[in-house]
């Protein structure tokens, strides 16, 4: 497992470094203090999750996550900050960022966080998801019962396959109510689907 972390404080990337290691026995973790040894890097390796400091010193953490999704657009990216700004929150995952790690999270809630992530979910906490205002009504009451069954399971942040396996419905099955979930809330991703399901408490 390739991770690469970004953050340009060394002694917090020493203590980090231990801590993934309990992510798997493969683990390997390259490094950079900046987004431009950061690009390099993610130019020339397959990363299976990038770790993205929200202030680097030479460029923003918004518009360094732009440029990750230019340069690897399926890499699932995770913000790490000590910010609960709504604001900063709400424009990392509208820039697709699928996880959201305060830094203050003890080693063992952070492993399982990512842990969901790399299964394919998200990691935003609730309390962070309820400081994210909501910005236009949705159409909730439109949803089919079995939507509405795997809305509430995206939000909480359970794969397609473990929505499959919980409901016993084929992987297919659960893509085409998603596609569904999305046309009808008018919504593109699955953290903004998940933000609505929080925001009208689905």
């Amino acid at each position: 497992m390739d991770i690469l972390l970004i953050d340009d404080h060394s002694l917090f990337r020493e203590g980090l470094k231990y801590a993934l290691l309990k992510l798997s026995d493969d683990v390997k973790i390259f490094e950079a203090g900046n987004c431009t040894d950061a690009f390099v890097y993610a130019r020339k390796n397959d990363f299976d999750i990038i770790l993205l400091d929200i202030k680097l010193p030479d460029m923003s953490g918004i518009k360094a996550l732009k440029k990750f999704r230019s340069i690897t657009p399926v890499t699932p990216i995770v913000i790490l900050t000590a910010s609960e700004e709504s604001y900063i929150i709400k424009q990392a995952l509208d820039n697709g960022a699928v996880g959201y790690i305060h830094k203050s999270l003890t080693t063992n809630v952070m492993i399982k966080a990512l842990k969901l992530v790399l299964g394919g979910g998200r990691y935003i906490p609730k309390h962070i998801l309820k400081k994210l205002p909501p910005d236009k009504i949705y159409n909730i009451s439109d949803l089919t019962k079995r939507q509405m069954q795997i809305l509430k399971l995206l939000k909480q942040g359970q794969s397609n396959k473990e929505i499959a396996e919980q409901l016993k419905i084929a992987d297919n099955t659960v893509r085409v109510h998603i596609s569904g979930i999305f046309q009808v809330l008018g919504v593109s991703n699955r953290t903004e689907a998940a933000l609505v399901a929080l925001q009208e408490e689905v």
